[in-house]
């Protein structure tokens, strides 16, 4: 009991960790609950009422269809938040699987590797364009291709901890015992690949929204006119200077999100690497 309290309290005095869940939560909680905080259908169209600036009834405008954008804001905080999510679960299950395999099995390891490289070659984005258009504008298309993109970061590192884990004396032990390779990987190297694992899946989500984003601002992500800050923001560039706060608020909220989740993944691993502990105080009290 003592020992789970002293680690709820290293979270809990890591101001980095906290200040990203401070930005985070509240966009979680609007994504989450978006169909009862949005005042209108994001679909709804008056054009009577487009480029209205801010007021009392659109509290971030309208846009040239008269749509009311906070409400496009809300529901697109749902869809973005989904891509980031649903491909920081892919790239973290294929990721460990392939991880697991390539640094525990040397005859396997430069088959993977070599993909895994080649991969990593292409510029994020430019490879995502490729992809996209040869699969069509989709959801679950943007989903696939991110996973594509970011598993091989996640390999890299799965791999190198496995790599070191593999050599210690009580994974020798196991194996003269005669222990599955398979347990051996699942109950003794798995568990200890986690924490690095877990602050770079809390990258490749922030990362995941950014490329989610600029492909729905090319066209080529979440099809209109289903709403995600990207294909908003997308829409609103013709208008930037009658109508700035279309392209404002989804990028406030673009930044928000990617801020939170970078100082979370910072505090994780300063929280998880007991070699950064030290140095992370200094971090903290300069940034904060």
């Amino acid at each position: 009991m003592r020992s789970k309290y002293i680690e709820l309290r290293r979270f809990l005095r890591n101001r980095l960790f906290l200040l990203g869940l401070l930005i985070l939560v509240p966009i979680a909680l609007v994504a989450i609950f978006a169909p009862f905080i949005a005042p209108f259908d994001p679909l709804d169209l008056d054009v009577k009422n487009k480029f209205l600036p801010m007021n009392s009834g659109h509290l971030f405008g309208t846009d040239e269809f008269g749509r009311d954008v906070f409400s496009r804001v809300v529901h697109g905080s749902t869809i973005s938040l989904r891509v980031g999510g649903l491909t920081a679960l892919f790239t973290s299950i294929l990721g460990i699987v392939i991880g697991l395999a390539s640094g525990y099995y040397k005859s396997m390891d430069a088959v993977i590797m070599r993909v895994m490289d080649g991969l990593m070659i292409f510029p994020g984005l430019l490879l995502g364009i490729m992809l996209m258009a040869a699969m069509g504008p989709h959801e679950m298309n943007v989903v696939l291709a991110m996973t594509i993109l970011y598993t091989p970061r996640i390999v890299r590192v799965v791999r190198s901890s496995v790599l070191e884990i593999k050599t210690m004396e009580y994974i020798d032990a196991a194996r003269v015992l005669g222990v599955h390779d398979l347990r051996i990987l699942l109950r003794h190297i798995l568990p200890n690949c986690l924490a690095p694992l877990i602050v770079q899946v809390t990258f490749g989500f922030a990362w995941a929204i950014l490329v989610e984003s600029g492909l729905s601002f090319l066209g080529l992500g979440t099809p209109p006119p289903a709403p995600s800050w990207g294909n908003i923001i997308g829409d609103g560039r013709e208008f930037i200077r009658t109508a700035p706060w279309l392209m404002i608020f989804p990028g406030v909220m673009i930044s928000a999100a990617v801020l939170g989740l970078n100082l979370i993944g910072d505090g994780l691993r300063d929280i998880l690497d007991p070699k950064l502990r030290h140095v992370s105080s200094k971090v903290e009290s300069s940034v904060v």
